[in-house]
């Protein structure tokens, strides 16, 4: 038999099962502190940013809308209207991109951001355009709605570079 003591052997194995379930908590607490600090980066991060990107495409295509609201419009008083909503929407849209920019994390990011500034400036030239032909009389002599759409041509270009950009700026946000 042997020479050890059942009361020395019973210790043993309660001593190791207890180091070894010492072990699996210190793992624990070192893979929640883990999780904790992505949950942190996640939180002041992403989500401000998802959620001004969100946000920044509402706005744009609100703009959208109101732009095509005023070729519709046939008097002066619901083109003002319509300027106005534009104004307050581009200045939606301002205050947005400033809210985001800070927010911008990588170099990639950052490069994409960029050109989609460049892209979103051209479609606002191609904007300024199209309300300029919408407020001319001969705009309004000639243009039903239905022909309406081709002086809009250069903006439709515009916005499909603009709308490459964005989604790679913002992939998966055409969905909210």
């Amino acid at each position: 038999m042997s020479k050890l003591s059942i009361v020395f052997k019973l210790l043993t194995v309660l001593s190791v099962l207890v180091l070894s379930l010492a072990g699996v908590g210190v793992m624990a607490i070192g893979t929640m502190q883990s999780i904790n600090s992505h949950t942190v980066e996640i939180a002041e991060s992403w989500l401000p940013s998802v959620r001004a990107l969100g946000s920044l495409r509402a706005d744009i295509n609100e703009l959208r809308v109101a732009l095509r609201l005023h070729l519709m419009q046939d008097t002066a008083e619901g083109k003002e209207a319509a300027e106005k909503r534009l104004a307050s929407l581009q200045a939606r849209i301002d205050q947005t991109r400033k809210v985001y920019e800070p927010l911008i994390t990588s170099a990639e990011e950052r490069s994409l951001y960029e050109q989609w500034s460049k892209a979103w400036a051209e479609y606002l030239n191609g904007v300024q355009d199209v309300m300029a032909l919408s407020v001319s009389a001969q705009y309004s002599l000639f243009c039903s709605w239905p022909r309406c759409h081709r002086f809009a041509l250069p903006t439709r270009q515009q916005r499909r570079r603009h709308s490459g950009s964005w989604d790679r700026l913002g992939p998966g946000l055409h969905t909210m």
